[in-house]
């Protein structure tokens, strides 16, 4: 029996060292230092970079044939989700922050796409097309328990889960009248697909919703003002106190420093002709610049900064982002 007890202590031991050794090598997997994830077709089709804040220093993630897109990071730096054509068709994939490890989470003849991470690191929300409907599920990532969470005629795009993982953020046309010419709003609902509420209410195209990093406001792209441009809004998480962050008229995918100080997007401004790169602006809404002025598209840029936690509240105050020179548009 004693015998049989430290070869079970020795069993125990073997497997805690194997687990904490494991451990220790998923810790090295995230960035030491600020990143940003995004697309760019500057290897001939579509895959998944990485940069330092500044624009400096891309890394080809995935350098894979197949069209690779839509980059996601884990709350806690160490994996990346996308969405990838490499079996096939769209379907959901996550690899560590380094690029390797790549393992599909989805597996569905037709469209998943739009990832993102719950607050926990635990479950993914995306959206996938299913026969006649376009809705957004939640799955874990193992790839087991899918389930929908919308599950209405109307299209659902683009969900953003909340940081504190009580609510996501989704674009939908469910209430338009319009059948020909149907204009999204931005609605949030309970992380278990209850309580749904439309947040904007307003005739123009209100689409890809951004929690900010203390989750206390949405950006959000919309063309309230002129309906040939897109600008950035930003609105109170229960969809208030709206505020326009950019006024060029060509602004998507918005994307919060972890530290609620700076907006990242997608902008044909300051780039080469009529091709999209990744342009940062300050909260303010000043020091606006390039980051990929390469003459190749760059698309849905993520951050992940290792100093600050995750949901961490923002050192931006709130009375500090009430800029004067912007116009409250509903």
């Amino acid at each position: 029996m004693a015998r049989n007890g430290l070869l079970w202590l020795a069993f125990i031991g073997v497997g805690v060292s194997s687990y904490l050794f494991s451990l220790s090598n998923v810790w090295a997997q995230a960035p030491r230092k600020a990143q940003i994830v995004f697309q760019s077709n500057r290897g001939e089709n579509a895959e998944i970079y990485v940069m330092d804040t500044n624009g400096r220093n891309p890394r080809n993630l995935t350098l894979h044939p197949s069209s690779d897109a839509s980059p996601a990071w884990s709350p806690d730096g160490r994996q990346i989700a996308f969405v990838s054509s490499r079996t096939g068709n769209a379907e959901i994939h996550i690899m560590d922050a380094d690029g390797k490890n790549v393992r599909r989470i989805t597996n569905y003849l037709d469209f998943d796409h739009a990832p993102t991470w719950s607050s926990d690191g635990r479950q993914i929300a995306f959206v996938s097309v299913r026969g006649e409907q376009q809705d957004v599920y939640v799955i874990d990532i193992d790839g087991h328990n899918r389930h929908n969470l919308t599950n209405h005629p109307a299209p659902d795009n683009n969900p953003t889960w909340s940081p504190d993982g009580k609510q996501i953020a989704f674009e939908s046309t469910r209430d338009d009248k319009n059948f020909f010419d149907p204009n999204a709003e931005i609605y949030v609902m309970d992380a278990d697909g209850g309580n749904v509420q439309n947040l904007t209410q307003h005739l123009a195209r209100d689409r890809f919703p951004a929690w900010s990093s203390d989750g206390r406001q949405i950006a959000f792209v919309s063309n309230r003002g002129d309906r040939d441009k897109n600008n950035i809004y930003i609105m109170d998480r229960d969809g208030s106190n709206v505020v326009q962050f950019t006024d060029f008229g060509d602004a998507w995918k918005p994307a919060w420093s972890p530290d609620g100080r700076r907006i990242a997007f997608n902008s044909t401004q300051g780039g080469p002709a009529g091709i999209p790169a990744i342009s940062v602006m300050d909260i303010d809404g000043k020091n606006r610049r390039n980051l990929t002025p390469q003459p190749n598209f760059d698309w849905d840029p993520d951050w992940f900064d290792p100093d600050v936690p995750p949901y961490a509240v923002s050192t931006v105050g709130k009375r500090a982002i009430t800029w004067g020179w912007l116009k409250v548009r509903r």
